[in-house]
């Protein structure tokens, strides 16, 4: 059965929540990031959800790795593949220090690999979460409702609600004299 999709511009449906409409109460949050722009607006969103509903964040982040070739025909040395590694951990590790300062709880994180809209769906379902609420770009031609292909995939997995959050127009630049 299809899950409920909420479809947000940048902080748009949070108004509605902090006015008190919204009468879900999600208490297990998955975020997925990919450190893109969108990635951390969707953070700050799952953030203050955790806050607002007194909930849990899990930050995910799915390291699509390629195919390794054989042995023979690798020319970057394995250590590459264990700094990468060690890289993203840090970098999801910094992430969770913004979520918690708005959260005001701890949050979680996981670091998993493979197709990443397989990943998260599976992610959430094996950690029965209430939500996810993840970034799209949404900027290639043809993708339904202006959601990337990742975010497209994860509606269509997901074994729970699914926010996507867009980014907003950017402002307009500064008139001023010239």
């Amino acid at each position: 059965t299809p899950c409920p999709v909420l479809v947000s511009a940048t902080y748009g449906w949070l108004w509605i929540l902090r006015r008190r409409v919204c009468t879900v109460s999600w208490k297990k949050i998955c975020c997925p990031v990919d450190f893109s722009r969108e990635a951390r607006i969707a953070m700050e969103e799952a953030a203050y959800l955790a806050w607002r509903f007194d909930g849990n964040v899990t930050l995910v982040h799915v390291n699509e790795l390629p195919v390794p070739p054989a042995a023979t025909e690798m020319l970057v040395p394995p250590e590459t593949f264990v700094l990468a590694a060690v890289e993203l951990d840090r970098k999801l590790n910094l992430w969770r220090d913004e979520a918690e300062q708005i959260a005001g709880t701890s949050v979680d994180v996981a670091l998993l690999s493979g197709a990443p809209a397989v990943e998260i769906a599976r992610f959430a379902r094996e950690g029965r979460h209430d939500v996810i609420v993840m970034g799209t770009r949404g900027e290639k031609e043809g993708e339904h409702l202006g959601l990337g292909s990742v975010a497209q995939a994860v509606v269509r997995e997901a074994p729970c609600t699914v926010v996507v959050v867009r980014r907003g127009p950017s402002p307009p630049p500064p008139v001023g004299p010239s």
